[in-house]
């Protein structure tokens, strides 16, 4: 009978062949050795599935399925679905962790029975394969639970998708990822565990940081859809039963949001979609005061 390991590491993967050596080698480096890994292919057209033969066959704790190409939060919930440990750890391919992080996460939840997310450092390195030099992200996650999560969590995403460790129980309650956002997605599901009272908790040790490889970029469509995501996400959050206060909050963020995009209309020309985008939020900034 096979032995149920204490974390699974869920690692999506879309053609990014070149960089999976180093984000299994991260994993194989680590000093809890008690780990699946489910490689989530989203449909890959490189060799990542050649790849992968290689590392399944010499490492058993390793595992991957393919799927048609869908995005990242589906490859993530298919790669949910075959979990079989009782906590969760999400790590992209591009990326890594350092060598005390599963060890250290593992630990703390299970002294920490009340806590469903615990999370520590992260830090940024280049765009090379190597490992390069590592430069700290300045962030502040939330820690509690309920309304001042929620009241922070509304204001931007301070959980890196990698940074947390996350109870299996806790997914299995809230839901997976959201498959038709555009992006964003890590950020609703981290609002959505803070509604259903979550307690997230922080916990960072030396060597225990997720790192997040740096990719060169400079495209504005990549702002477009980023922008077009916020104002669907924060839209939403209209929807959650959040305090007023916390309501309030994300109207003016939504707002900001829906000027910005009114504003990319009208440089396209759009004068017509634009003005009533604008009219609409402003409406929106001006409710959010009363």
């Amino acid at each position: 009978m096979r032995r149920l390991p204490r974390v699974t590491v869920i690692m999506p993967a879309y053609d990014y062949a070149h960089f999976l050596p180093d984000a299994i080698a991260s994993l194989q480096a680590q000093t809890c050795s008690d780990w699946e890994c489910i490689v989530a292919d989203d449909g890959s057209t490189d060799d990542t599935a050649q790849v992968m033969a290689g590392w399944m066959r010499d490492d058993l704790r390793i595992r991957y399925v393919r799927g048609e190409h869908r995005g990242v939060s589906a490859a993530r919930n298919a790669g949910l679905a075959l979990v079989s440990a009782p906590y969760v750890q999400f790590l992209d391919a591009d990326d890594r962790l350092e060598p005390d992080k599963l060890r250290a996460h593992v630990e703390f939840l299970d002294l920490h029975p009340e806590v469903g997310i615990v999370h520590g450092d992260a830090g940024m390195f280049g765009a090379g394969s190597g490992a390069g030099d590592i430069a700290p992200v300045a962030f502040v996650a939330p820690v509690g639970h309920g309304p001042p999560v929620e009241a922070e969590l509304v204001v931007h995403n301070t959980v890196m998708v990698s940074a947390p460790m996350v109870r299996r129980s806790v997914l299995d309650e809230v839901g997976g990822f959201a498959e038709d956002l555009l992006a964003l997605e890590d950020w609703d599901l981290w609002m959505r565990c803070a509604v259903a009272g979550v307690v997230f908790a922080r916990h960072a040790p030396p060597d225990a940081r997720a790192l997040v490889r740096m990719h060169p970029s400079s495209s504005s469509r990549k702002t477009e859809r980023m922008l077009a995501a916020t104002i669907d996400l924060r839209r939403r959050f209209d929807r959650l039963p959040l305090p007023a206060s916390v309501h309030a909050r994300n109207a003016r963020h939504l707002a900001r949001a829906e000027v910005r995009s009114g504003l990319m209309d009208l440089r396209r020309g759009y004068l017509r979609r634009s003005s009533l985008g604008v009219l609409r939020a402003l409406r929106r900034l001006l409710g959010s005061y009363r």
